[in-house]
């Protein structure tokens, strides 16, 4: 059996695309971003896929960017909103709280993903505060528990209804290497690791590839590195193109550098509001910031399944992004 073919019977076809990084402010929630809105908006091959994010980032933007997220005053973290199919007068209902976030799961609690304005993306928030429990825990817990806590994401992973609701899940990681991050590179069929050619940036790419080979050892099947992204590239400074030229030479990188390097550009940027619509995102057609995250998204599509977006850019012009 080849690792392609490995890839897709984990879940029954469905695929589970992490984000880790150690760093934090290299572009994972702009990936997951741009990931959930192509795949879920019919541009990977055959079909819309059904998509659900899961957000597991105590800063919670990409919670953010779909959900109307409630703070509590005295509380830096926000909480997941009231869901809208919570009935306060179904008594099951008034048990559970009507809240939900991506990790109930590890607690035993109920997983209810919420809708958003995409027909065919659903989100589960994180909650600042269970994160910072389940951080305090890792400190006090023995190593029997922190293996039942590595191994839950990917048997809610091989749940018939979960392989029947989705096809593919987003996991959008905490910086570092935690009780949270463990469980995803036991559970993901994929990684898209986005970096900025800075020094530090890059040597968390390098502790990640590090957690990656590790964690393959427990394992049937390898994690696909489905692109290393060079992510705020300026071209401007040296440091940077040397960088770069670095990441893709280095026999340990360069197999899986994009040819696509996404540039500083305004578009990309993360208001504080959601910036989806109904039907597109904020990316205007034919802009350049547009023209790369096709690219971007042709360059994941092509190591995840073999094929090219379904719908190519129409622009002739030859994008600087893209890397040769």
């Amino acid at each position: 059996m080849s690792i392609s073919d490995g890839l897709e019977s984990m879940y029954n076809g469905m695929r589970v695309v992490a984000i880790p990084m150690d760093k934090g402010g290299v572009g994972k929630t702009t990936c997951a971003n741009l990931l959930a809105w192509f795949a879920s908006s019919g541009y990977f091959p055959s079909v819309k896929k059904r998509v659900l994010g899961m957000d597991f980032d105590d800063q919670q933007n990409f919670s953010s960017l779909y959900l109307d997220m409630e703070r509590v005053e005295g509380f830096y973290s926000r909480f997941p909103p009231i869901h809208p199919t919570f009935n306060p007068e179904d008594p099951e209902d008034v048990e559970w709280g009507g809240r939900s976030c991506s990790t109930d799961l590890y607690y035993g609690n109920p997983v209810e993903p919420y809708p958003t304005r995409l027909s065919n993306f659903e989100i589960l928030p994180s909650d600042g505060l269970q994160i910072k429990s389940f951080e305090d825990a890792e400190r006090t817990a023995d190593q029997t528990l922190l293996e039942q806590i590595t191994e839950k994401l990917a048997e809610w992973m091989r749940e018939p209804d979960v392989q029947a609701r989705y096809d593919m899940i987003i996991l959008d990681c905490p910086p570092g290497k935690n009780l949270i991050t463990a469980p995803i590179l036991r559970a993901c069929t994929d990684v898209i690791l986005p970096t900025q050619m800075e020094t530090f940036s890059i040597e968390g790419l390098l502790g990640v590839l590090a957690d990656i080979k590790e964690a393959n050892m427990n394992r049937r099947v390898p994690i696909n590195i489905a692109g290393i992204v060079p992510n705020m590239v300026d071209y401007r400074l040296s440091m940077h193109k040397a960088n770069l030229e670095a990441l893709q030479s280095n026999p340990k990188t360069g197999p899986y550098v994009i040819k696509t390097a996404l540039k500083s550009l305004s578009d990309f940027k993360l208001p504080a509001t959601p910036i989806m619509t109904e039907n597109a995102s904020t990316l205007k057609k034919g802009s350049a910031a547009h023209r790369l995250a096709l690219n971007f998204m042709d360059d994941i599509c092509n190591s995840m399944y073999g094929e090219s977006v379904c719908i190519p850019t129409k622009s002739k012009k030859t994008d600087k992004g893209r890397v040769a």
